[in-house]
């Protein structure tokens, strides 16, 4: 069984350039490794959404220590947290995307088929199953952020 958390926190930069986030995910990169975390993350508009999965203690530790510790972000929230079968980016230490173009419909109507960039950083497994809540809450999160801007 594993773990995962996902939150939502904004830049306090105004302009964050490709080098900040080539840092950005250097660092978090080489943390998740050594801790045994994978994950995607997702920057647009000031945002950033993170998933982390991995055994929770691990997880919990990269948020706590990591991540609320950060000066870089501001109006950090835990948007779900709990347990889940699988890990949805087990080859990701920390997946990266930004604008990625979600459809704007309904959250009943989002399928995979349809959110094909972010379906390439997903593993086999996480395909060819049902979407765990937090990655469904990953998803759908995205595609309210789109429609606020």
């Amino acid at each position: 069984m594993y773990y995962e958390l996902l939150y939502k926190s904004t830049c306090v930069l105004d302009d964050l350039s490709s080098s900040d986030l080539d840092h950005i995910l250097v660092n978090a990169r080489s943390s998740n490794v050594s801790n045994g975390v994978t994950g995607m993350l997702i920057f647009y508009k000031k945002q950033f959404l993170q998933l982390l999965e991995g055994k929770k203690d691990s997880v919990e530790y990269i948020y706590k220590s990591k991540i609320e510790k950060n000066n870089m972000h501001t109006d950090l929230k835990v948007l779900y947290s709990g347990k889940t079968k699988k890990r949805s980016f087990e080859k990701w230490s920390m997946g990266f995307c930004s604008k990625i173009d979600l459809p704007t419909h309904s959250h009943e109507n989002f399928n995979l088929s349809s959110i094909s960039q972010l379906v390439d950083n997903l593993t086999i497994s996480a395909k060819n199953a049902p979407l765990s809540h937090g990655v469904s809450e990953f998803i759908y999160t995205y595609h309210l952020m789109r429609k606020l801007t």
